[in-house]
């Protein structure tokens, strides 16, 4: 069974230790939003989708089929020199 997009985002937001705020902030998205996307209220539109894959440094398909302890692994690593 697949996870739902919301847990799936939560889970992402936890590992990188960030509130929903910070997540809000860092995907251009509202602090509302967020919440809602969590709790399933709401799924994200693909334009939403984006946002949080950037923000979670992966794409869209990454955020809704990825394995989640990958991209988690990329958070914890430092940002690679250019």
């Amino acid at each position: 069974m697949r996870m739902h997009l919301g847990h799936r985002v939560r889970f992402l937001r936890k590992a990188r230790g960030w509130s929903q705020r910070k997540l809000a902030s860092e995907s251009r998205l509202t602090p509302q939003q967020i919440s809602a996307y969590e709790r399933g209220e709401y799924e994200p539109s693909v334009a939403s989708q984006e946002m949080l894959a950037i923000a979670f440094e992966t794409d869209r398909q990454g955020l809704l089929f990825g394995e989640l302890s990958d991209i988690a692994r990329r958070a914890s690593q430092p940002a690679a020199d250019a």
